[in-house]
């Protein structure tokens, strides 16, 4: 292989792995909607349901499933639900 291809291919490869590394920073600095759901529920005054709603575009059957399957059950969070100004509102207990 002359020295013009071996260059080549070492420039592609640090190319590459430049790339790849970016793409995972990037997709690293978004939030996931469970982590959006979380943060919101970690609030002092907790989250109404419509601004979980509101913050994932989920329905309000698909907000209620997640916080009891993915929060309740499998990540053992406690979580309190109760009504202010007749509106549903959720609080993770610390």
């Amino acid at each position: 292989m002359s020295r013009t291809k071996a260059n080549r291919s070492q420039k592609k490869a640090v190319e590459a792995a430049e790339a790849k590394e970016d793409a995972a920073a990037a997709i690293a600095e978004v939030p996931t909607k469970a982590a959006t759901v979380i943060d919101l529920l970690r609030e002092p005054s907790g989250a109404t349901l419509k601004a979980i709603m509101a913050a994932t575009g989920w329905q309000a059957h698909s907000v209620r499933g997640f916080i009891s399957a993915q929060l309740v059950k499998k990540r053992k969070l406690k979580v309190k639900s109760f009504k202010r100004n007749a509106e549903r509102v959720y609080k993770i207990l610390r």
